[in-house]
């Protein structure tokens, strides 16, 4: 609502259909759905859409915790470390309302050492994808994951059953990464907790927050507002028991500097929410560089015009924590990420001819971005 100037107020026009698109393209269609009975923003038939979702997503969150809950049993009863992973946990650990949160599949960690025999839980599960078929011999789904596991660019397999979709990980960033993470230092340091009525294998809280910013700003840039709304969801509830001057020493380390400070000021200067005095110290002369092209994103629901886009961008957002990062060895293996369709979940195929198109055009978009 505004104000004229006789005090009378007035209708501010909103455009429904860009709402509802932001929305879904964020993934927070829960959340506008509680902001909409305090405000009544949308028209019925929006509000009657994101009620069905909304209920959809509930049922949806409760059918997943049934069957979650037996794979890690599963996993356990086969003595295999398996760590629920971002969404799910998420939900169950920091937010006060779990069906706030958009969800889509199930994100469970192993260590590496542990992939193949996992493999025997996920096919008595009836789990599957292209290099894991239940009808395959042992030998040659071995293989294929030993195949596998050779490439350090991969480090997910997307399997799924009649139940679930899920993304079975044994690592949580490619080798061609920036920035840095000590992956088995998460396995050491869980502990076994409840979990909706059984104990399963959950990472402390600073692995959380590690495994939120590596997945939230490391790989994704901050690009949906729901990573925003997990970021102040953490912080929610874990805010006065971490050391944040530390957690500031450790970013340096990790090359996750400018990513966690991005975060946080996008929280600050969006959301209004008050941050820790070490980290309000920092942001004082923090400078964001990429801000407009991920503001862009988030207007505009894409995540680039083209390949070559997200790419420059890519390469510009990653190579502030670390001046060795090598933008040519990224290329190549973000071209071998797109080979490995079998692996990796790409709606569509990359092409050699599409890499070198690419290739050649991203010095060109690089220059003019700067």
């Amino acid at each position: 609502m505004g104000k004229k100037a006789n005090g009378k107020e007035t209708e501010i026009a909103v455009d429904e259909r860009k709402v509802l698109k932001l929305a879904k393209f964020h993934r927070i269609r829960p959340l506008l759905f509680e902001y909409d009975k305090k405000t009544s923003l949308l028209a019925i038939k929006n509000k009657e859409y994101l009620k069905i979702f909304v209920t959809q997503n509930a049922l949806k969150n409760l059918k997943d915790i049934y069957h979650t809950k037996k794979l890690l049993q599963q996993f356990e009863t086969a003595g295999i470390p398996a760590i629920l992973h971002k969404g799910l946990q998420y939900q169950f650990e920091i937010y006060e309302n779990p069906q706030l949160r958009e969800r889509g599949d199930i994100d469970v960690l192993v260590q590496k050492k542990d992939v193949l025999p996992s493999m025997n839980v996920l096919k008595d599960q009836g789990f599957g994808s292209e290099i894991l078929n239940p009808d395959q011999p042992e030998t040659e789904i071995g293989q294929h994951i030993e195949k596998l596991l050779s490439f350090n660019y991969l480090y997910q397999l997307p399997v799924n059953n009649k139940s679930l979709l899920l993304d079975f990980q044994w690592g949580v960033k490619s080798d061609f990464h920036s920035f840095h993470f000590p992956y088995p230092l998460i396995f050491h340091k869980a502990t076994l907790r409840d979990f909706y009525g059984i104990r399963v294998l959950q990472v402390d809280k600073e692995s959380l927050f590690w495994l939120m910013v590596i997945h939230h700003g490391g790989k994704d840039q901050w690009m949906r507002l729901r990573h925003l709304a997990d970021l102040s969801a953490f912080m929610k509830t874990y805010s006065t028991q971490i050391n944040w001057e530390a957690i500031l020493v450790t970013a340096r380390s990790y090359g996750l500097q400018q990513v966690l400070l991005d975060g946080f000021q996008y929280l600050k200067t969006l959301l209004s929410i008050s941050l820790p005095a070490p980290i309000e110290e920092r942001l004082e002369t923090h400078q964001n560089r990429v801000y407009k092209m991920v503001f862009n994103i988030w207007e505009n629901c894409t995540w680039g015009d083209s390949r070559f886009e997200l790419i420059s961008m890519y390469i510009r957002y990653l190579n502030r924590d670390n001046g060795n990062f090598d933008p040519e060895y990224y290329i190549k293996n973000l071209q071998h990420h797109y080979q490995k369709k079998q692996a990796m979940a790409y709606p569509e195929k990359y092409t050699p001819i599409d890499f070198f198109y690419d290739t050649i055009k991203l010095p060109i978009k690089l220059l003019k971005n700067k």
